[in-house]
């Protein structure tokens, strides 16, 4: 049911049929202009799909599928791409000159750094340290231990209560 929502894409090939892997490679054309992806277990069809620029190749490794990282086609593309989009054009970089200059902007090379000084150690590492008083080790002599408490279970004590009765018992008749 999900499969039939997607539109299909006829490759033309109805009176010459050729080969899966040339016949996806057609589709693609030079530059991917539809923008398709190429799944497939297919090594050399992965290494020309790899070439043309902008082209995402899925293969499956054991059970998972992979997507391949892009080829440096595709990044040097992109990367081409992306300066035409964000570089600053030569009339753009003059407007800038004139209009700094009209707005009294400086630039980088009139601002003066100022540098960060040295600074000193922690003084509270520099503070000397505290004797102890006579007095508080004589009171840590004084300490007495404390006593450590064996606690007995209930029916230990119940269990020794009942023989002194029986000892006692014996004893006077």
């Amino acid at each position: 049911m999900i499969v039939k929502q997607f539109g299909t894409h006829k490759c033309g090939h109805n009176d010459k049929p050729v080969p899966a892997s040339v016949c996806l490679l057609s589709m693609l054309g030079g530059a991917n202009s539809n923008r398709y992806f190429i799944a497939t277990q297919d090594r050399e069809l992965q290494k020309s799909a790899s070439t043309i620029p902008g082209t995402p190749v899925l293969f499956l490794h054991q059970k998972t599928p992979t997507l391949q990282p892009p080829s440096e086609i595709s990044t040097a593309k992109a990367k081409k791409h992306t300066m035409t989009l964000f570089d600053v054009r030569k009339h753009e970089e003059e407007s800038f000159k004139t209009l700094r200059k009209k707005f009294g902007v400086l630039d980088k090379e009139g601002i003066i750094k100022k540098r960060k000084k040295k600074k000193g150690p922690n003084p509270l590492s520099c503070k000397k340290k505290q004797k102890k008083s006579v007095v508080v080790e004589h009171e840590e002599l004084k300490k007495k231990r404390k006593r450590k408490r064996v606690k007995i279970p209930k029916h230990l004590k119940e269990h020794w209560i009942a023989q002194l009765k029986n000892e006692t018992t014996n004893i006077t008749s």
